[in-house]
């Protein structure tokens, strides 16, 4: 690359960087501007007293002060049908301006490919995931079964509380 290419290239990066930098500070300023004096509320799906209630509390009572205006945060338990009934609400009734924020247990997004219910989850946006919330399965000691290939040959009868439940 010749000394003027390489210029020229520099000068388009600079201009490209600025240019960026101010889009980002205006970003900035409506995000101030649109949180101020506003609540965040925070909808979790269980009662209080487990850990999912325990991740939203946790979360409530950081997040907010991580976004720009300095929103305050209200913390929201909604339980009831494994977690249907908040995602349904958070789906269908709940403001779509970025004030009201879900947690969502990851099983519950998996109901509608078993039934009919109130959400389509590639409708909603996922901002992400404060804990991994591995699965397990454990059948009595003298099962037939022992291990996740006899579950596939042999076969096991499950039971969970429910179809939206964590266990389902």
């Amino acid at each position: 690359m010749t000394a003027r290419r390489l210029a020229r290239s520099a000068a388009i990066c600079g201009a490209l960087c600025v240019s960026n930098s101010s889009f980002a500070q205006e970003q900035q300023q409506r995000a101030e501007d649109f949180y101020r004096g506003k609540t965040l509320r925070i909808i979790v799906p269980t009662g209080t007293g487990g850990s999912i209630a325990l991740y939203g509390q946790l979360f409530a009572n950081h997040f907010a002060r991580h976004l720009p205006g300095a929103p305050t945060s209200v913390f929201t338990t909604m339980p009831g049908a494994g977690g249907i009934t908040s995602v349904e609400y958070i789906s269908n009734l709940a403001p779509k301006d970025g004030t009201v924020v879900g947690e969502i247990m990851s099983q519950t997004l998996l109901v509608p490919m078993m039934r009919s219910v109130g959400f389509s989850p590639p409708k909603m946006n996922w901002i992400g995931s404060l804990a991994a919330r591995p699965g397990v399965v454990a059948v009595w000691h003298d099962a037939k079964v022992k291990d996740l290939e006899g579950a596939r040959t042999i076969g096991a009868t499950l039971a969970a509380s429910g179809i939206g439940a964590g266990n389902f």
